[in-house]
């Protein structure tokens, strides 16, 4: 037997240790009412780790399953979570299963929840995410915004900002200017609810622009009526906005050039600003304005 083969058959080995432990056994004529989950769980999770060395990599997905099993009924969450994470990150890297892998950082998710840690229960979420974002974008989406959900629902603002950026950037590159702009709204919100208008007025300018890509032009002027109790229009984000609803709906093609080459929208977020610069006017055949084009006519427009 060469030394894989011995070590593969030892960790095998392990593995059927901790399945005796869960099944009942007599001693002296007494019967064991009840699985010895710590005992297997501890067994499990040896044996996942022999089998990792082994390159054993499906066997080593059973045993943290089995662990992450054993540890639950121990109402052990955390580590349960943390089993269900290593039988992911196997089945996203080295088995080279993005599917399966989302899913089982949703079960993590969904642990970590149940044990109240809605940040890392968010974060799992998000792997999920990232882990199907080549083969399947919209399953992709509906993880990033149950990721969102999670923190919402669980009222941890403080740390749902960066979450709601990443989630808006990533809709922003598939072009899912809806659901980027349903995104946006909802960081608003948190800005407004922190007295955050800085951050409120930029969100609320970023807004705007998405339903003009939208071709929303009556959507863009909601929004500024939306955020009027903000002091949203008469701040410099706000003057913008206006100017660049004007100009949509006047047909006004240099305005719009002028506008969305002003520092204000320059310095959103790299993929709002990209999303303006694509845009043109309706009834303007040509591109409103280059990438690379870059002016400052703020003083000409009286934003600053």
């Amino acid at each position: 037997m060469s030394s894989e083969d011995s070590r593969l058959k030892a960790a095998r080995d392990i593995f059927a240790s901790g399945e005796k432990a869960l099944k009942p056994s007599s001693l002296f004529g007494f019967v064991k009412a009840k699985p010895d989950y710590e005992t297997a769980a501890l067994h499990f999770d040896k044996a996942a780790t022999a089998f990792k060395s082994c390159n054993a990599f499906e066997d080593a997905v059973s045993a943290y399953l089995k662990c992450a099993e054993c540890q639950e009924k121990l109402d052990s969450l955390f580590p349960s979570a943390k089993s269900l994470e290593s039988a992911a990150v196997i089945l996203a890297q080295q088995l080279k299963r993005p599917e399966d892998a989302a899913d089982m950082y949703k079960r993590v998710s969904d642990v970590l929840a149940l044990n109240g840690s809605a940040d890392k229960a968010a974060e799992m979420l998000e792997r999920a995410a990232k882990t199907v974002e080549a083969t399947d974008q919209n399953k992709a989406i509906e993880y990033y915004l149950a990721s969102c959900d999670a923190l919402e629902d669980a009222d941890r603002q403080h740390l749902a900002v960066d979450t709601f950026k990443r989630t808006a950037t990533v809709l922003l590159k598939w072009k899912r200017f809806d659901l980027a702009s349903t995104t946006l709204c909802r960081l608003a919100a948190i800005y407004r609810s922190t007295g955050n208008k800085n951050q409120l007025y930029k969100t609320a300018l970023s807004t705007v622009i998405l339903q003009l890509a939208l071709n929303d032009e009556v959507g863009a002027s909601k929004k500024l009526d939306e955020y009027a109790p903000d002091g949203f229009p008469s701040s410099d984000e706000g003057k913008v906005a206006s100017q660049l609803v004007q100009a949509w709906k006047d047909r006004d093609h240099d305005l719009w050039n002028k506008v969305v080459n002003t520092p204000l929208v320059t310095f959103l977020d790299n993929e709002v600003t990209r999303v303006a610069r694509s845009l043109s006017v309706p009834g303007n055949t040509n591109a409103a304005a280059s990438e690379g084009q870059q002016g400052d006519d703020s003083e000409d427009l009286g934003i600053l």
